[in-house]
């Protein structure tokens, strides 16, 4: 990202929408953030946990996080009170960040009872208006320099098998995973990915998120899934790749509106999770 942020200062890199965020921009709000979780005597190896949908904090959240060398956990959007407990304890997560809405409804579950963590709630000012919020003052510190087996981020499974169980990736590790994506898959910075999977799933941050900044790329960020609004995000920012599984797809093609679209600029469609149908690779 700083990389990014030096080469491509007036590049857009995040969308989000009417929202738009240039690496430059980016770049000192996630200095802002850091600086705020430095305050909040948040220190390398630290785990800070984050419960939000997708928006641009929860990008900031992992590049902050990185900056400082604490280890960033993002929670399952779709987990319920007890798994997102479950998932600070486990973590030994000393602050949680969480969108407001997300917050009130684990509290309402458990009965308000407090997490061993402290409680930071983004703002509904968007990203530039929560960092403002936090009143973080001077030019940000000195980073650490951290070896290439610290860690970075814990991502838990789904728990449909039992307790979900987290799993530790280090900085060497997401960096490989980005170079073989955008490798394998010719990522440049001319492209444009449309992030329609939760960023907080692995898939949709270290898959799209992180290859696609790591060239100055661009990110067009949907809030959650809605065949009709992302075929026309992927006209209106001339999407060149695309990311999700084959139910998100049969849901595009069976969406009246999709051959309204102009969507010749897509280039590549990724597909996880099981076969893709030959009769949807042929629809699509």
């Amino acid at each position: 990202m700083d990389k990014a942020g030096t080469r491509l200062q007036s590049k857009t890199a995040l969308v989000f929408g009417e929202e738009s965020y240039t690496y430059e921009q980016l770049d000192k709000l996630v200095d802002g953030l850091a600086t705020a979780l430095l305050k909040w005597n948040v220190q390398a190896g630290d785990r800070v946990a984050f419960l939000m949908p997708n928006c641009p904090e929860i990008v900031l959240c992992y590049y902050a996080c990185f900056k400082i060398g604490a280890v960033a956990v993002p929670i399952n959007i779709r987990f319920g009170a007890d798994l997102v407990r479950y998932v600070v304890n486990h973590s030994g997560a000393q602050v949680l960040i969480a969108e407001p809405c997300l917050y009130g409804q684990y509290q309402q579950a458990t009965a308000a009872q407090p997490l061993p963590a402290q409680v930071h709630l983004t703002q509904s000012l968007g990203a530039q208006g929560w960092i403002a919020h936090l009143a973080v003052e001077g030019p940000p510190p000195a980073w650490p320099d951290l070896a290439a087996d610290h860690p970075a981020a814990i991502f838990y499974t789904s728990g449909t098998t039992g307790q979900p169980k987290g799993v530790l990736h280090t900085r060497r590790s997401l960096e490989q995973a980005t170079i073989n994506q955008i490798r394998q898959i010719g990522i440049d910075a001319q492209d444009s990915t449309l992030v329609m999977l939760p960023v907080c799933y692995l898939i949709g941050f270290g898959s799209q998120v992180l290859p696609f900044h790591a060239v100055g790329a661009t990110c067009v960020l949907l809030p959650h899934f809605e065949p009709a609004q992302a075929l026309q995000a992927m006209e209106t920012y001339r999407t060149t790749k695309i990311y999700g599984f084959p139910g998100l797809y049969n849901e595009l093609v069976n969406t009246p509106e999709a051959v309204h679209h102009d969507l010749r600029a897509l280039q590549f469609c990724f597909s996880a999770g099981e076969a893709t149908p030959v009769v949807l690779q042929e629809r699509f």
